[in-house]
């Protein structure tokens, strides 16, 4: 039976410290390791220096160092609670935006509150350990900017994504600067990194690829669909829907005021119709006036027909151009006043009310600025302010006798 010497033994022991591994116990713990391995090869006949060679060939040059420097943060307390902490913090974050994500679904207040906690802790928490010990648990140095700028897209794209759920300001900025960092400064660092290492590792370099394009294919597909076709298909019949009644109700003024000019009592009410159509007139080529810019601002062949209807940031231009939303909203408050001034009834003057609420078409939106509101969305509204006018002029004329 074949079996090692002890210059053997030392001959190993050396090799083993050459290649990296310094720590006593676990040198002698893989010396021994090697040892057996070798006497069951020399046992076959085979020399000891054929068979270590083998067994060498058979190991990685970095296997030695990389299980030193394992066993080494195996054994460091602080670094085990960090990953610990990273686990767990890992998981609220999970659980908290999972549970809101349901709750959003189905509009429960929570939600919201439950989104940003789990959004919060990501961030703050789970993305710091998790790229720390990452690098600390990597033999090799790493190119600490790659994860500075990797934390930082994740960062802003996730913040980005919170904010547009909950429809907070600066949504849209936030999630552009997200998907700058990711396309203009990680992905190219992070392949010239894989393409500089591909031959070092068993990596394959045109898997690494695909994945990035797949995902550029992604958010190019998110960044283009921005609402689901539903919901633009249910905004478009709202605002064709408009349209049509707008169009009724402004062919029966017509015909009710030409009735009234043929009486004697029209001479007594004349100044309040004209100053309600002249207003009237002027509040909606104020909103024609919104929408030819749309049209404009979308290249679209006409106002029926605007393209890239889930657009989100053309009504926002189009409403902050020219100061068009302040102004639309004192045309309103002057055209209210004037209708309220014809009409004694309460009844009517409620209703009346009602339908000429500028606050009413656009909820939060004006006060955020309209951030948020697709250009479909954006027409509706408008058209339904157009539809709302001719109804209030029909409701005057109707009670003059």
């Amino acid at each position: 039976m074949n079996t090692l010497t002890e210059e053997n033994i030392n001959f190993i022991y050396q090799d083993v410290q050459l290649k990296g591994l310094s720590l006593d116990s676990l040198l002698d713990e893989m010396v021994d390791h090697i040892c057996c391995s070798i006497e069951l090869k020399m046992e076959n006949g085979i020399s000891f220096q054929t068979a270590y060679n083998n067994l060498m060939d058979t190991i990685e040059s970095s296997t030695f160092q990389n299980l030193q420097h394992q066993t080494l943060l195996s054994t460091n307390l602080k670094f085990q609670n960090m990953k610990k902490s990273m686990v767990v913090l890992g998981t609220l974050s999970a659980f908290f935006m999972t549970a809101g994500s349901i709750l959003k679904f189905f509009h429960l207040p929570p939600a919201a509150a439950l989104l940003l906690l789990g959004t919060v802790i990501a961030v703050f928490g789970f993305f710091p350990l998790f790229f720390y010990t990452s690098n600390k648990e990597s033999l090799e140095k790493k190119n600490v900017l790659i994860s500075i700028i990797g934390y930082l897209t994740i960062t802003f794209i996730m913040i980005g994504v919170l904010f547009r759920v909950n429809h907070w300001p600066g949504a849209e900025k936030l999630l552009l600067i997200g998907e700058l960092l990711l396309l203009l400064l990680f992905l190219p660092l992070y392949l010239a990194n894989a393409y500089k290492k591909a031959n070092e590792v068993k990596t394959n370099f045109a898997y690494v690829l695909l994945l990035v394009l797949i995902g550029i294919g992604i958010i190019s597909m998110w960044s283009v669909t921005r609402i689901p076709r539903e919901v633009v298909e249910k905004f478009d019949a709202i605002n064709n829907s408009a349209i049509n009644v707008s169009q009724i109700f402004e062919r029966q003024n017509d015909s009710i005021l030409k009735i009234l000019q043929t009486k004697e009592s029209f001479t007594e009410s004349r100044p309040n119709i004209e100053e309600i159509k002249t207003l009237g007139a002027t509040l909606e080529n104020q909103i024609n006036a919104i929408k030819n810019e749309l049209k404009e601002i979308t290249k679209s062949n006409s106002v029926d027909n605007i393209n890239n209807k889930e657009n989100h940031t053309a009504f926002r231009k189009s409403m902050l151009k020219d100061n068009n939303a302040n102004k639309l909203k004192e045309g309103f408050a002057n055209y209210k006043a004037a209708v309220l001034e014809m009409v004694e009834n309460e009844y009517q003057k409620e209703t009346l009310s009602a339908l000429l609420d500028f606050e009413m078409f656009t909820e939060l939106k004006y006060e955020r600025g309209f951030k948020s509101t697709s250009l479909i969305e954006g027409m509706a509204m408008l058209s339904g302010m157009q539809r709302n006018i001719n109804i209030a002029e029909y409701e005057v004329l109707s009670t003059i006798k």
